[in-house]
């Protein structure tokens, strides 16, 4: 544990004690809330690593902590009342 303390230490890691996602279920629907926002250029976001463009609910839906029939919901509402966060 001391090795990887002081490995951290010369590649000037810092510590920190935050999770690195929002947790449980209001951590997922957060994180939606912020996608929503991006979602209307993700199609060309996505292929700039530099950007935010990603929903970074993966973890979420993999756990269960967010359910994939409720994004869907969301994405198709948008959709049909001609969101243009859902439309390219």
């Amino acid at each position: 544990m001391k090795q990887c303390h002081a490995i951290a230490c010369l590649l000037r890691f810092r510590r920190c004690s935050a999770p690195a996602f929002p947790a449980d279920t209001s951590g997922a629907y957060e994180l939606f809330g912020d996608f929503r926002g991006r979602m209307t250029d993700y199609d060309h976001a996505r292929e700039y690593p530099a950007e935010k463009s990603p929903s970074y609910l993966g973890v979420h839906l993999k756990h269960g902590t967010i359910s994939i029939r409720a994004l869907a919901r969301t994405a198709h509402d948008a959709q049909r009342h001609s969101d243009k966060g859902t439309q390219k």
